[in-house]
């Protein structure tokens, strides 16, 4: 049912960009009527745009979020993405990270839908999006962690070095932070209570390329979380603004 409902709203916020708004243009989004943001991110001869337009005021004919993404290198447009966003009680829009977490990569989080997304691009114009939204970093910058932004549960783990996915799945369980404790990756399991087994803990198998759970009575201590970005958890986020 989830994914039904999933689909149908992923289906009908295409169709709603589509109808007259394939391709941005500036009088079709008049000041006082909308909120607009350009942003744009450069990695040697990449260009990644972003157009981000928000209605002021609800207009039903009109998704929450109406999105341009454009991947150029010079004058060549090598991809573009348009999109309606359903915002859906949440965070709606494109995100750049107030930093890149590694220099070789544009990395972008897509929130909204029930379906959130971790994208990153780089300096050849590949284009890559997996599920994710928020994401964390390993200490070195080589492996970023991006938990699934949606009601459904996962995450995608990508080798920031080579742009490789190196598990992008769906499993039981909600995670929270990212840690990086004993020579090991791991991640919280997100409980409304917790068990007399202890914590839980998702650990990460490279080898493998696998989780496997471990619960635990010692507490973990917050400063071994990795770096989050774009996390906003404790603050609005609407159609870029």
């Amino acid at each position: 049912m989830k994914s039904l409902l999933l689909l149908t709203i992923t289906i009908a916020s295409h169709l709603t960009l589509g109808q007259g708004y394939s391709q941005y243009k500036e009088i079709d989004f008049p000041k006082g009527k909308f909120l607009t943001k350009i942003d744009q991110r450069t990695l040697g001869t990449i260009t990644v745009e972003l157009i981000q337009v928000k209605p002021i005021t609800n207009d039903p004919s009109l998704p929450d979020c109406l999105t341009w993404l454009t991947i150029r290198e010079g004058d060549k447009v090598i991809k573009e993405l348009n999109k309606g966003i359903l915002a859906v009680g949440g965070c709606s829009g494109f995100y750049f990270p107030p930093r890149q977490p590694n220099k070789s990569l544009i990395v972008i989080s897509k929130f909204g839908d029930y379906d959130g997304g971790i994208i990153t691009i780089d300096n050849q114009g590949q284009f890559t999006e997996k599920m994710g939204g928020t994401f964390y970093v390993s200490p070195d910058g080589k492996y970023l962690f991006s938990n699934y932004y949606s009601d459904l549960k996962g995450v995608t783990i990508i080798d920031t070095t080579e742009n490789k996915i190196i598990f992008s799945g769906q499993f039981k369980y909600y995670l929270a932070d990212w840690y990086f404790e004993n020579n090991q990756y791991f991640a919280m399991i997100s409980e409304d209570v917790i068990p007399e087994a202890g914590t839980g803990k998702l650990i990460f198998d490279f080898i493998k390329g696998e989780f496997r759970e471990e619960r635990t009575k010692t507490k973990i201590d917050l400063k071994n979380r990795l770096a989050v970005y774009n996390d906003f958890s404790n603050s609005d986020c609407n159609c870029g603004q």
